[in-house]
């Protein structure tokens, strides 16, 4: 699904407006959870949007043609790289591979091949993997919470608040709203609340901080 304009807009103003300020509050923290059948959810800075991935070309190496892909909308400095996730058998069970394309940013979901398995994540594993690669147990729940740190495969360079991954297999499903324009905006809203330092500044005399000046802006040229 492509986003509309106005909200590629109002990301981008976000971005710019990121600034100096490297600061991390735990308060500004957000969680991105994947599940393997393609629901997507964020939560954080009073926000909870689902997003739903689509299967498409995996542009990173060995990458297949047909995998399940979640956009990330553009998260300002994602690090590349592959996540392995090993089973109870020390197998890997899943692969979740972060990929960058100029200021765009997506998250890559594959599991294994197993007898009965029909999730959309269930294509088998690419056939190469990026040399920045980390490997972590997974939760015999089927559940785990994955927090890079710099460098690590998914770490948010320029987010003011840490980024977290819940991968989820068949055994938990993501809680949330269908997908429409509302719950889109409202995620990049709530990204550009994480990134952009002016969401606490002062209000300007107009009564609008630097940040909605912009965006009132973006709107009025669009």
């Amino acid at each position: 699904m492509k986003l509309p304009r106005i909200l590629k807009s109002l990301l981008l103003v976000c971005v710019l407006l990121a600034g100096a300020n490297t600061v991390r509050s735990d308060e500004l923290a957000i969680t991105i959870t994947l599940h393997e059948n393609g629901e997507g959810n964020l939560q954080g800075v009073d926000a909870n949007a689902s997003f739903a991935g689509f299967l498409s070309v995996d542009p990173g190496p060995g990458g297949l043609s047909a995998a399940l892909t979640f956009d990330l909308l553009s998260p300002p400095g994602l690090v590349a790289g592959d996540l392995l996730l090993l089973g109870d058998t020390l197998a890997i069970s899943d692969v979740i591979r972060f990929n960058t394309a100029g200021v765009e940013g997506f998250a890559v979901f594959y599991s294994e091949i197993t007898s009965g398995s029909g999730e959309l994540a269930d294509t088998g594993f690419p056939t190469l993997n990026y040399i920045n690669m980390l490997t972590i147990y997974e939760a015999p729940s089927g559940t785990t919470t994955y927090t890079p740190t710099a460098g690590q495969p998914g770490f948010v360079e320029g987010a003011r608040g840490l980024v977290s991954y819940v991968i989820s297999s068949s055994e938990a499903r993501t809680i949330g709203v269908p997908e429409s324009g509302s719950t889109i905006l409202l995620l990049g809203l709530a990204i550009c609340l994480l990134i952009s330092p002016c969401a606490l500044e002062p209000l300007h005399a107009s009564g609008l901080s630097r940040c909605q000046r912009g965006v009132t802006g973006v709107i009025a040229a669009g």
